[in-house]
């Protein structure tokens, strides 16, 4: 964040995340996918290959991290299995296969 050249302070507020929350069958995987970072590149690839493992019981919405999105979703970053982010970090293609299984699982 940076403030505007001709002003000490600004004024802003978090946008409302718009990804609903929820049990749903297929099991929704949303990937934001910008190319900037190559971590978040890797992730969102690796998440698509791993939707894919569970077929038909697994919708995937590929969608590019744009300003758009941003403001539709209240986020244009990250993977998310019905609704909920799945962490980052560690070993993230089992952190995804584990939040799928456990959506399908109904949990």
């Amino acid at each position: 964040m940076y403030y505007a050249l001709d002003q000490e302070s600004i004024v802003v507020e978090p946008l409302r995340r718009r990804i609903p929350v929820g049990h749903r069958y297929p099991v929704e995987v949303i990937v934001f996918a910008g190319g900037l970072c190559p971590y978040e590149a890797a992730t969102s690839l690796l998440a698509v290959q791993v939707a894919q493992e569970f077929g038909q019981r697994v919708a995937m919405k590929e969608i590019p991290a744009t300003r758009e999105a941003l403001y539709e979703y209240g986020t244009a970053q990250g993977v998310w299995v019905n609704g909920r982010r799945v962490p980052g970090g560690g070993l993230p293609e089992e952190a995804i296969r584990l939040a799928i299984r456990e959506a399908l699982e109904g949990r």
